[in-house]
């Protein structure tokens, strides 16, 4: 809570201090962890929204909470944003790959391919090269990593790509439909809890 509002704020390092302990506690007692990430206090997709966002989603992460939840909610949780949806995804992408960190075997090494490549050698063209860079680089969509040059001439700020996204999502995205045998099997359940046949 904001002592000078009253306001139950997201955004707040207490908050995230309280779910990193709920996380530790859960740990200790074997049982499965919640918590909150990618969400703020913010009212519009500006700056406090992405360092809030950024902030909770790698504490979450790092906390080891199994199910997070209120990505992308806005303003104590009264409304939200599918442009700050997208980027936490990406910060998601982003926070899955560090978590997995670096695999130090004779294969990720190479130091025979080092030896063979020499001093000052071109490692672009190998195939190990082409195989780990697929596999050790998460390539973002949203962020910017291209030269001056060539963002100056659309200038787009990320909120602008990931506007540009959430449009694209909207129009060209379909949900693939939930197979028969599983829609059966979530119909059954419902009957069972609610006592009541489900019409179809």
């Amino acid at each position: 809570m904001d002592m000078r509002t009253g306001i139950a704020a997201y955004g707040t390092i207490e908050m995230m201090l309280k779910e990193v302990m709920l996380a530790q506690l859960s740990d200790y007692y074997q049982i499965p962890s919640w918590g909150t990430g990618g969400c703020t206090d913010s009212k519009v997709l500006d700056e406090q929204a992405i360092a809030e966002a950024v902030m909770n989603l790698t504490i979450s992460a790092l906390s080891g909470n199994n199910l997070v939840h209120d990505v992308a909610f806005m303003e104590f949780a009264n409304s939200g944003s599918f442009e700050l949806l997208v980027i936490c995804d990406e910060i998601i992408a982003m926070l899955k790959r560090f978590m997995r960190g670096v695999k130090v075997d004779n294969e990720t090494l190479a130091v025979e391919i080092i030896k063979e490549a020499g001093h000052g050698g071109d490692f672009l063209h190998l195939d190990h090269t082409l195989k780990y860079f697929k596999e050790e680089f998460m390539i973002p969509e949203l962020m910017d990593r291209s030269p001056w040059s060539r963002w100056e001439k659309e200038k787009k700020t990320l909120a602008k790509r990931a506007h540009e996204k959430v449009i694209k999502i909207l129009k060209e995205h379909s949900v693939e439909p939930i197979p028969k045998v599983i829609k059966e099997e979530i119909e059954k359940l419902i009957y069972k809890v609610e006592g009541r046949v489900i019409k179809t």
